[in-house]
């Protein structure tokens, strides 16, 4: 078995392609409330299932919370930096991959790129989840293509067009 990987996800692919398109589309908010919001809807729940530790509720509701403008970036940083340091200490693959997914889409809040990073990380954590830690890497391929999909059909839905103050993103990958 090959070492599992951190992220899942061809950069490549009509999907990628297409989500990274639909995020230069939005402004800020909206790509930073989407990325919680589907994080925590689809990515929480697998977190749970391999660990009973609540710190990721913490991180979410203060991300949450400043949405709504009732915290600090400084506290959205400090929550994020101390939430960075705790996932680096999780042993069971499947948590750290959706803990690494949800903590990325808070991280959202102050680098929009990680409205895509988010997904890569999510991929990871839904095919091992659904599958396992042992198939071939066309199999969580294949899953990571579908959880692309889940991904670009959620923006979309909540997309709001011809969106007047865009994010401007330098896409590093």
């Amino acid at each position: 078995m090959a070492k599992l990987r951190k992220m899942l996800g061809d950069i490549n692919s009509q999907e990628s392609i297409d989500l990274m398109k639909t995020i230069e589309t939005q402004n800020h908010y909206t790509l930073s409330s989407w990325a919680i919001h589907y994080a925590k809807e689809r990515y929480l729940e697998i977190y749970y299932q391999h660990s009973d530790d609540k710190f990721i509720d913490e991180l979410i509701d203060v991300c949450l919370d400043y949405l709504e403008q009732k915290r600090t970036l400084k506290e959205v940083k400090e929550i994020c930096k101390n939430s960075r340091k705790y996932i680096s200490s999780i042993k069971d693959e499947i948590a750290l991959a959706s803990s690494r997914a949800i903590l990325t889409a808070c991280s959202s809040i102050m680098t929009p790129t990680n409205c895509y990073g988010f997904v890569l990380y999510g991929s990871a954590a839904m095919a091992y989840h659904q599958v396992g830690l042992k198939q071939s890497q066309e199999i969580y391929d294949n899953l990571a293509l579908q959880e692309m999909k889940h991904a670009l059909d959620s923006l979309k839905a909540i997309a709001i067009e011809n969106e007047e103050n865009p994010v401007k993103v330098n896409w590093n990958c």
